[in-house]
């Protein structure tokens, strides 16, 4: 979870700067960027969707919210950045504005998922349930 949260914040600071080059007057920001926020924002949507057994709630519905910004960000580009459009600013703001509450919400389940006084990352997420994860098979010992 601690890796997916790195990633989106990553994903964050290109779309805040895709959103700064919208509001000083040009149509569009450069392609590349738009390509590579999508890129990175999709990979850490990706990491956090493979640790889903594991998630808190809230990291769950996080990754719900992530999936809602996912939607309008595939509709601003396809829609309106592939066809040499003008992004529509209040849709930007919409799907920045969906964005951060989901990497808000996983943040605040990265940390409530922590022991008090200690750092999250870098340590394996804790189960809801451990009963109902399966133990890993122990593979056989050779002669």
């Amino acid at each position: 979870m601690d890796l997916a949260t790195i990633t989106l914040v990553v994903a964050a600071v290109g779309g805040l700067i895709m959103v700064t080059v919208r509001l000083t007057g040009r149509p569009r920001p450069p392609t590349w960027l738009a390509i590579g926020h999508g890129g990175i924002a999709a990979f850490g949507v990706g990491l956090l969707a493979g640790q889903w057994p594991v998630l808190p709630t809230l990291a769950r519905i996080a990754l719900g919210v992530f999936c809602l910004a996912i939607l309008g960000g595939a509709t601003l580009f396809l829609g309106f950045h592939l066809k040499n459009r003008p992004l529509p600013v209040a849709l930007m703001l919409a799907h920045g504005l969906t964005a951060l509450t989901g990497l808000t919400l996983l943040i605040v389940a990265l940390v409530g998922s922590s022991p008090p006084g200690t750092l999250p990352f870098g340590r394996p997420p804790a189960l809801e349930n451990p009963a109902t994860v399966p133990p890993l098979p122990v593979p056989p010992t050779q002669p």
